[in-house]
């Protein structure tokens, strides 16, 4: 047997144990967040690396929902060049989609003396499955260029998803 529940802002329909079985569109579902204050000093990304300690996951309700995806990375780097930011998603393990370059920084034509750059993105993904997904950051370069993570600045990157209906 399923009981609707209402109050001012959600409606769901739950069975006899309170599981939540469907909710109106527009609602939070689930939320996750991963962060970390480690540094990570002169990390090569000229081929291309991912970010290693923020990959969170989630596994959604529902085939429909949408993941809100949302990152803070504080990169710094001494040398000048193009530094590229994309985001992974992985279902059960396997790469399932890369986005194309979101961000895209040109250091270049200044003293490159340890710049900091914090950097933020929102991002709105529909991975269409129940699966567990884990999204994690790429950062590419325009050649054999080094960064660094948590250094300079706030020492604190992190990524946040929200499941919503």
């Amino acid at each position: 047997m399923a009981i609707l529940q209402t109050d001012f802002n959600n409606i769901a329909v739950t069975n006899n144990s309170g599981k939540i079985l469907l909710r109106t569109s527009g609602s939070v579902l689930d939320y996750v967040q991963n962060g970390t204050t480690r540094a990570e000093i002169n990390v090569s990304v000229g081929n291309g690396r991912e970010i290693s300690r923020i990959r969170p996951s989630i596994t959604p309700k529902s085939n429909a929902s949408r993941i809100l995806v949302t990152f803070n990375i504080n990169w710094s780097t001494d040398q000048n060049g193009f530094y590229y930011f994309s985001l992974r998603r992985y279902i059960n393990g396997a790469l399932n989609y890369t986005t194309g370059r979101l961000i895209t920084f040109n250091i270049g034509g200044i003293d490159p003396s340890q710049l900091y750059n914090p950097m933020n993105y929102t991002y709105i993904d529909h991975p269409n499955t129940t699966a567990t997904v884990q999204y994690r950051v790429l950062v590419t370069a325009s050649g054999p260029l080094e960064m660094d993570i948590n250094r300079v600045g706030n020492p604190y990157s992190s990524m946040q998803l929200l499941e919503l209906a």
